[in-house]
Order: structure tokens, then sequence, then C-alpha cells
């Protein structure tokens, strides 16, 4: 038995460097989902050591084709509950590892859209967040409209240059003054593609792989800074996609993720889409106006078309105004109300609603042209 036990610590110890928690947590992820986001209710997941043990040691020794190396899928009784259990798992590795943290986008991006289970994507949209902390501002938006979404083929006629580029960077050709330029002209045919969702997250699996082999930095380190535009990507397309999510619980996740990765400016546009429209749920208004009322009006947005800061002051509060007096939700009016209470500096702290009609009677607004911010 005492042998047993040391040749199996032996057998981990040599196959750390060949895998890493997240990878075991994707191979679940996977096993547990269609391409189209549902749910198997049989799959042959795996904990950290077995996985090590199929997946690296078994095809090194035997080859991938051994009968060793394959497990039949067992029935699960709650493939959703069972999935989001795998998302805990990944939000609780180390994102500071740059392998870690880009498959982690690849799977929450994916999870975030994808995922049939409303819980599942919500949980999805907050990991994103975490991931992308490091990332810097994000703002999300879909592919850009003046060119057309680069297909399938397109993507991978791209990913495969990439690849072909990269091998000498693993040990499989001479690194070379010729080398060095295939590289670089694979990686800005990459770039140059536009991408969605689903093209972001295919580059994205192919980019962090030859990095994790390559190396992040030295001559690996182009690869390494595409990594990091497909993580942005990855971020930007999935949070977007959230925000028009069918479910207001979905959508309200993804507004937090949207301020967590765009700064507190991107709940402007947020309050004046939702506000303009009659139909938007009752749960997403009040969450950005929690977060407004956390932090405060926005006094400048980051999108293109947004009004001037005085202008864009009073649209807020003209927006608060009309939530809190014409929905019919009781408690999204009241939410809206103590939103102005924190917010208009009006010196107003009430639920009434005609102390409210009074203000904004008596008030004059400050943001006239050229005008002051309130």
């Amino acid at each position: 038995m005492t042998s047993i036990r040391w040749l199996r610590a032996v057998a981990l110890v040599a196959l750390l460097p060949g895998c890493r928690a997240v990878d075991v947590r994707a191979y679940n992820l996977e096993q547990l989902h269609t391409g189209e986001g549902q749910h198997h209710f049989a799959a042959a997941l795996e904990g950290s050591w077995e996985y090590y043990f199929r997946h690296v040691f078994v095809p090194m020794v035997a080859g991938q084709y051994s009968d060793l190396a394959k497990k039949s899928p067992k029935p699960i009784k709650d493939p959703a509950e069972t999935c989001l259990e795998e998302l805990l798992e990944l939000e609780s590795l180390d994102m500071s590892d740059r392998y870690t943290r880009a498959r982690t986008i690849q799977w929450s991006a994916r999870l975030a859209v994808d995922d049939r289970s409303l819980l599942s994507r919500e949980r999805a949209l907050y990991i994103l967040a975490r991931a992308a902390r490091p990332l810097g501002h994000i703002l999300p938006v879909g592919p850009p409209l003046g060119r057309p979404v680069s297909d399938p083929d397109a993507v991978g006629s791209a990913l495969a240059s990439l690849v072909a580029a990269a091998r000498p960077l693993l040990g499989l050709g001479e690194w070379n003054a010729t080398a060095e330029a295939e590289l670089t002209a694979a990686l800005e045919l990459v770039r140059g593609l536009n991408l969605d969702l689903d093209g972001a997250r295919r580059s994205l699996e192919v980019g962090c792989t030859l990095a994790a082999r390559a190396g992040w930095e030295g001559r690996g380190s182009g690869i390494a800074s595409l990594v990091t535009d497909l993580e942005r990507t990855c971020v930007s397309r999935s949070i977007a996609r959230g925000l028009a999510d069918d479910a207001p619980r979905t959508q309200a996740a993804a507004i937090e993720a949207a301020e967590a990765v765009a700064g507190h400016a991107v709940l402007a546009g947020l309050l004046l889409r939702a506000a303009a429209q009659s139909g938007t749920p009752a749960l997403v208004i009040e969450r950005i106006l929690a977060r407004l009322a956390a932090g405060g009006l926005v006094r400048e947005s980051p999108e293109p078309d947004a009004p001037a800061p005085a202008q864009l002051v009073e649209k807020q509060l003209e927006a608060l105004y009309r939530i809190a007096i014409d929905r019919e939700e009781p408690g999204l009016r009241v939410a809206a109300m103590n939103a102005l209470s924190n917010v208009s500096g009006s010196g107003i702290h009430s639920l009434r609603e005609e102390d409210w009609l009074d203000w904004w009677e008596q008030r004059t607004p400050a943001a006239a042209p050229g005008g002051a911010l309130p």
C-alpha cells in the first residue's frame, strides 16, 4: 500500500506542471453542456487527480486512445446545480495567473449568455467581472456595425495561421527573422477580425493555449498581448449580451458587471434607456437606482453620444423623478425616491409623492446650455 501511495504521489508531482485546476473546471463544464447551452443529464465528470491521470499521465504512457483514458458518463440528478457548483469552484481560483484568468473569462463569457439556467448566467457574470478586474476600463458593446462580423471560416483560417506561425516558439521550427515576421503578421490577422462573442471565445482558447506553451514573456509576449485583447473583447461582448437577457435577474447582474468593468459612469446610459422603456422590469431599474444611490449621479459619460455634463445630470434627475411618479410598482417608486433623496441635492428625504411633485415644479433646471453643474 505504501508503494502505491508513493507512486501516486510521484506521478501527481510530475503531472502538476502539465495541467491546472482551471483545466479541470473547464473540462467538467464542457461535459455538462451541449453546444447550445443545454445541460446534459449524464456526464463523465472528473476530480483533479482523475483528470491528471486520464488526460496527462495515461496519454503520455499508453497513448491517448488507451481505454484507461476513457470514462463513461454517469447520470446527474440536477445538472443545473452541478454546473453552478463548478462555476463556484472556478470563481475560487487565483486570477493573478494569466492562463487561469483567460480560461475563466472564456468559460464565464460563454455561460453568461448561453447557459439555460439563469442562476448560472447570473453567477457567470459576477465571475466575469471579477476576472476582468486587472484588464482596466472595458465598455460593454457588441461588434462594430460598420463592417460584417467575421464568420467561423474566417476566424478558423486566421487561427490556423497563428498556430502555424507559433510553431518555432513551441520548439517545432527555427526561430529567425522570417519566423518573427510571420508571427507578427498572424497576430495582426487575428486582431483585424470583427469578432462576435463566439469568435472571441474561440480565439481566446487558442491564444491562451499557445501563450501557456510559448511563455507569456519574451518571444511569446506578442501572443500574450493578443490574449489580453481577446479577454477584453469577450468581457465586452458578454456583458453587452447580458444587459439584453430575457431574465431580469440576469440583466441586474449584468448591470453590476458593467459598472465593475466600465466604471460608475456607465450607469447614466443604462438609467436613461431603462427609464425610456415602459417595459423595463422593476428589478433591473432598482439595481441601477441602488448603484446610483451608492455612487451618486454620473457627471460625465464615456458613451460617444452622451450629452454635455450639465444636461446629463439633468436627464438623470428627470429619469429618477419620472420613475418615482409614473411607474406603478410601489417598491420601484420607493427606490426612486430614495435615490432622489441621496443624489438630488434638494435636502428632501421623503417617500411622499407630493413632496417630489412640489420639488420638481419649483426647481429651476441648472442644465441649460452653458449652465453650471447642479
